[in-house]
């Protein structure tokens, strides 16, 4: 008589293996499922594998299937997979077929609730994970680190790139924020892209895990699966449209008087920009992402020296997003004018020294893209530019800048900004703690003065950067959207607004 082999019974959460192997990072997920089933079979008998994600990609989907592996659709949050395994499990327990041993597959989840159920009914239990428990979960008996097959990818840009890239293809592929996108067509604009190509499919499924792209049912379509939309309150999404937008403009400010612009001349103008500042390879990795997305059309011209090929570049006039850079550059005017009111009401003078008024925009935008807002809002009688005496040095006049109130767009903007100060007091003060998110205050901007998410974003970053409202934690350590803000009653202007409020 033969031996009879030990049975086996795998639950894969896919969703998290998917996370924790992207920042490897490591993309062939069928290999290391099918390299886990070897090293279970060489051990067992496997009677099932239980694969468990949100399944959106049916192509995905149907190569796991092939593979003859079970895939269970759960839905997006994290504990939903716990609880759907935990069912399962139990059912398994209580089954005659019940198995030997249980094999819990993730990629940083350890699961120890799970792994106490199981314990407690003399089965064997094993923890298969890439990243260790901490000492404290006490786990290591069970847990073993998960072997990757094959080396770890080398992708064309880095991970947060590569969503940002997903970003702006899914925004432009996007009839509006409201009508869903059918993943097939997200599937071949990004193919087309040779950052992705045969990763696309678990790009997205990344993209999709940290909450970057959501599932949406179209009107007149049942399933959930299938249709996406962007999330546009995740930070990363509105860090990829702010870059866009900069780069656009920094761009379109250098080619004037220009055909074009050298792909090295456009990077170095870049590094002033406070986010894109310490490295050189960001930089240059954006303009590709750029590239890429025909947002940017590139052509390799012959150097005037002759002995070597320059890359040169200049705005795709053509595509959709050229018909917003004038409503980019005319928001950098504003931004001139927030932070040139807030100076000068705080500071009770009517002028502001041009290089105050220039330090203070480039802390927000590249510094060409400065100069020519500065420039721009001469043109428009914006600022009036004169000199004065320096009571320091009689010999060398200060250059300042007198922000014109009589102004139409002057008048506009400084409206709108008291306006949506006091609407934010007057939500901020209906809550016990003095404080909202910043996905809240946005929406309740957006809706009470029927502007759009994007403009109130706008306003909500300039509030934030000038102090206005003030983050309990810091924005750049933190989902921007679950930042608690709360209104600086001690800022000149806020005071002054709540007082004339009471008058």
């Amino acid at each position: 008589m033969g031996v009879l082999q030990r049975t086996c019974v795998l639950y894969v959460d896919y969703t998290d293996l998917v996370l924790s192997l992207s920042r490897v990072p490591y993309f062939d997920l069928v290999a290391v499922l099918n390299a886990l089933q070897e090293k279970a079979r060489q051990q067992f008998y496997i009677q099932e594998v239980h694969i468990y994600h949100h399944w959106m990609l049916e192509t995905l989907r149907q190569q796991l299937e092939e593979e003859h592996l079970a895939c269970h659709h759960v839905q997006e949050a994290a504990s939903s997979i716990e609880e759907a395994i935990r069912i399962d499990l139990e059912c398994s327990l209580a089954s005659p077929m019940v198995a030997d041993t249980y094999i819990l597959v993730s990629g940083s989840n350890h699961y120890p609730e799970l792994l106490t159920t199981i314990q407690q009914t003399y089965r064997q239990v094993l923890l298969w994970t890439y990243n260790a428990p901490s000492k404290q979960q006490n786990i290591p008996r069970v847990w073993q680190r998960i072997a990757l097959p094959t080396p770890p990818a080398r992708p064309h840009w880095i991970r947060s790139i590569m969503l940002q890239a997903i970003a702006l293809t899914t925004d432009d592929r996007l009839v509006d924020v409201h009508t869903p996108l059918a993943v097939s067509k997200l599937q071949i604009q990004l193919m087309r892209n040779s950052a992705f190509r045969s990763a696309t499919d678990t790009w997205i499924t990344i993209a999709m895990s940290e909450h970057i792209l959501r599932p949406a049912r179209p009107a007149r379509v049942r399933s959930l699966r299938g249709y996406l939309l962007l999330n546009y309150e995740h930070r990363l999404v509105q860090h990829a449209l702010e870059l866009r937008e900069h780069i656009m403009i920094t761009l379109s400010t250098l080619l004037v008087n220009r055909e074009w612009v050298a792909f090295n001349v456009l990077e170095r103008a870049l590094s002033t920009h406070k986010q894109l500042a310490d490295d050189q390879r960001t930089r240059q990795s954006w303009i590709e992402v750029l590239i890429e997305e025909k947002v940017l059309i590139a052509l390799r011209v012959p150097h005037p020296d002759g002995q070597h090929e320059v890359t040169t570049l200049r705005l795709n006039r053509d595509h959709p997003q050229a018909l917003f850079l004038q409503r980019y550059q005319q928001r950098n005017v504003q931004r001139l004018i927030l932070g040139s009111s807030l100076f000068l009401e705080r500071r009770r003078t009517d002028w502001q020294a041009i290089s105050q008024l220039l330090r203070d925009l480039t802390e927000q935008i590249p510094y060409i893209e400065a100069r020519a807002t500065m420039d721009a809002a001469e043109r428009q009688k914006v600022i009036v530019v004169d000199s004065i005496p320096n009571p320091r040095n009689p010999l060398h006049p200060v250059s300042v800048a007198y922000l014109n109130y009589n102004h139409r767009l002057v008048q506009a903007t400084v409206d709108m900004r008291n306006t949506l100060i006091h609407e934010s007091a007057q939500l901020l003060s209906q809550l016990p703690r003095g404080t909202v998110s910043a996905n809240t205050l946005e929406e309740q901007l957006s809706a009470s003065q029927e502007i759009t998410r994007e403009e109130a974003h706008f306003w909500l970053s300039v509030f934030l950067h000038f102090e206005i409202l003030l983050a309990q934690q810091p924005a750049l350590h933190t989902d921007r959207a679950a930042s608690m803000l709360y209104l600086n009653e001690l800022d000149p202007v806020v005071a002054d607004l709540r007082k004339a409020e009471h008058v």
